[in-house]
């Protein structure tokens, strides 16, 4: 039986217009996610993963101008306008912002900014209000919640303030879930609590989720499928064991080159301007494997199987 889709872009494109020209964030993107997947979108900072994320939300600045098709659950989200969006965000689709600390107010105890995102998907007298935010909290594998609920945000360690902001994700039953970036700045204690925390969202809603890291390590762990960014577009996409046993683009593989466990090597070079992008394959500039036709010619992303594709030209 064909899984549901709950997220499919298609072409889509993102620019920023500026007085130096136009900044093409996201390029021609395609991506589908289904229902109880977890997609990981990676690659280095200034990629695009970012906003790919933001242009699904809508939430750009105003010099921002978005192209292409996104579907969720067969509703075009580009046609809808702002107030129809703040229905589907915090309720249909779910967010873990990139930092527990600042996205939760340091002066408002927790129970109450709980509260405030289940009034958003459902108006609750007080001891129902109460008593959803600590059944909430413990599928969180939260054993004391009022003690969290009626504690301030900077009694909480970091990995508990994600748990914290995923519990109150689940408010509303996403069907999706985008986390931006959620172990950046965390050490490796909090960072498997993190971890935890996505596998517990997942277990308990069986939502899709958009995983945006630099990590790929931790993406690896985490995710069923892996889309890598690169200057913009997407450069190679595959499941878990495809990408970690059998990388394709140069690109990819410097990556796992400058893991810890590989000795931390470094891709020479720079990502090219996204004002100003380059002929032929957005990587050639960096890459020991390029030729000619890697310079003047930009390659279409190729199936190599069912579920893996790679842009290069010597896959």
């Amino acid at each position: 039986m064909k899984t549901e889709s709950v997220l499919k872009i298609s072409n889509l494109n993102t620019y920023f217009q500026t007085p130096d020209g136009n900044v093409s964030a996201v390029c021609d993107v395609d991506i589908e996610i289904k229902k109880g997947e977890i997609v990981g979108l990676i690659g280095e900072t200034g990629c695009g993963k970012s906003v790919l994320g933001e242009s699904v939300l809508k939430v750009l600045p105003e010099n921002a101008v978005s192209t292409g098709s996104i579907l969720f659950q067969n509703e075009e989200l580009m046609d809808l306008r702002q107030k129809q969006m703040r229905e589907i965000r915090g309720r249909k689709i779910a967010v873990i912002p990139q930092n527990p600390s600042e996205a939760l107010n340091p002066l408002i105890k927790n129970k109450k900014q709980i509260y405030e995102a289940i009034d958003h998907n459902q108006k609750r007298l007080g001891n129902d209000k109460r008593n959803d935010a600590r059944d909430l909290l413990k599928k969180m594998h939260f054993k004391k919640p009022d003690q969290v609920l009626d504690s301030y945000p900077h009694r909480l360690s970091g990995g508990m303030k994600q748990r914290v902001l995923a519990a109150m994700g689940l408010c509303g039953n996403p069907s999706l879930l985008i986390a931006d970036e959620p172990t950046k700045g965390l050490d490796a204690i909090v960072r498997s609590q993190v971890i935890e925390t996505l596998m517990l969202f997942k277990e308990n809603t069986g939502t899709a989720m958009m995983l945006i890291t630099h990590d790929l390590n931790f993406a690896v762990k985490v995710c069923d499928r892996i889309a890598v960014m690169y200057a913009g577009e997407l450069i190679e996409i595959g499941s878990c064991s495809e990408i970690y046993n059998n990388p394709i683009h140069p690109y990819l593989m410097g990556l796992f080159m400058a893991q810890p466990e590989n000795g931390l090597v470094p891709i020479e070079g720079t990502s090219p301007s996204l004002i100003n992008l380059p002929q032929g394959c957005r990587f050639h500039g960096r890459c020991e494997k390029a030729s000619d036709k890697c310079r003047h010619f930009h390659p279409q992303m190729k199936k190599l199987t069912l579920t893996h594709e790679v842009r290069c030209w010597n896959p």
